[in-house]
């Protein structure tokens, strides 16, 4: 009887993950951010094996309380509890104590860059007495806003940077300048040497709405790995709706792949990440005060769950950057920081998960169970009857 309540939950947020146009938000495992021993149980099940504990000890403590009379009845339950969460969070403490370290595992210098906030680029854009995108004088406040973030480049990569990126649409750009503007990252790129990620806000310079939301990833001779487009938070930005596959690059110390912001809230398709063995998801990304630095620690979770280190740069949030098992390696938040740069040495081995192997069985199972305690206790009420 213990079950009907974290199956009935857990067969909530397979509905909600599923349907939700924003796709994890809400979900109850989030709530255990920094419980790092039980968070490791999402490379098994899934975030929502958390949320399944999470409502199985509720129901337990509830149980427990109503057959308060019954003793021997009650420690029996509870000792059955008790032993699946020891198992749980032995499993957590094991595979925290045996994993490698980031000094002693192989690992990458990453910067984020978060040179100047796009806000501030619009505040100076919106004071204009001409503020169309197409003007000279907006064109040369976005030139000014690329070349800051191209000076920050430069100096990460001689401090020895491998691998950098920055956030979410802070290569703003009129769409007829695209060409010129990428010219000018990969050529930053080939004489720095380094992996740079470049987000891409692509305005039309006669409406001046946003029309694309993508990043491209630019490798040490200048070329353009991949592209990726935005597919997750459409609801709220229209334009381009991106197709929803990851890319993947393979380098010299591991693979990469990239991801914009929202697109971690849908598990379903991060889940490719543990599929195609990337070792290191760079996420640029663009949050708001009221959800700092809840959507970072989201963000951990998909690290966990898919083995792979994860570096979120955040204009106007918290970024992180964190290890295949949720470890958090820098953050920095943008609201309490005066160098909003973020440097870490990152692990780039991807680590083999039950959940890389077998996806989102968990799910399919609490599903099931549910659909099966809801058909008993149909059939015991026609009998009844």
């Amino acid at each position: 009887s213990t079950l009907v309540y974290p199956l009935a939950a857990t067969s909530l947020e397979f509905l909600n993950s599923h349907t939700n146009p924003v796709g994890a938000w809400g979900a109850t495992g989030f709530t255990q951010y920094g419980n790092l021993p039980l968070m490791q149980f999402a490379s098994v099940t899934g975030m929502i094996g958390i949320t399944f504990l999470m409502g199985w000890f509720a129901s337990v403590a509830n149980w427990a309380w109503e057959h308060r009379g019954r003793g021997s009845e009650v420690l029996r339950g509870l000792r059955a509890f008790g032993a699946v969460m020891a198992a749980v969070f032995l499993f957590g403490f094991l595979r925290l104590n045996l994993a490698p370290t980031s000094e002693t595992d192989e690992t990458v210098r990453v910067a984020g860059i978060t040179a100047q906030s796009l806000g501030t680029l619009f505040e100076r854009v919106s004071e204009m007495s001409d503020p169309d995108l197409a003007s000279p004088a907006v064109r040369q406040e976005v030139q000014s806003h690329w070349d800051a973030y191209f000076d920050a480049t430069t100096r990460e990569a001689r401090a020895g940077a491998r691998v950098a990126l920055w956030p979410e649409l802070n290569g703003m750009v009129p769409t007829l300048d695209e060409t010129s503007y990428l010219a000018q990252a990969r050529e930053a790129a080939r004489q720095s040497g380094i992996y740079l990620i470049i987000p891409l806000g692509i305005h039309d310079p006669q409406t001046g709405q946003r029309t694309e939301n993508k990043l491209v990833l630019i490798d040490p001779t200048g070329t353009i790995a991949f592209e990726h487009v935005k597919y997750g938070g459409h609801i709220i930005e229209g334009g381009r709706l991106g197709d929803g596959k990851l890319r993947t690059v393979a380098t010299p110390f591991g693979v990469l792949s990239a991801v914009i912001c929202y697109d971690l809230d849908f598990p379903a398709v991060i889940q490719q990440a543990g599929r195609n063995g990337t070792g290191l998801m760079l996420v640029p990304s663009y949050d708001w005060l009221e959800i700092d630095p809840v959507h970072s620690h989201m963000a951990v979770f998909r690290a966990i769950e898919n083995g792979m280190s994860l570096v979120r740069q955040t204009d106007h949030g918290l970024s992180i950057a964190v290890d295949p098992y949720g470890r958090v390696l820098a953050q920095t938040d943008f609201f309490g920081a005066t160098d909003r740069t973020m440097v870490a040495q990152v692990p780039v081995r991807h680590v083999t998960t039950i959940y890389t192997l077998f996806g989102r069985w968990f799910e399919w199972v609490c599903l099931a169970g549910f659909l099966y305690v809801v058909a008993r206790a149909l059939t015991a009420r026609r009998s009844v009857k």
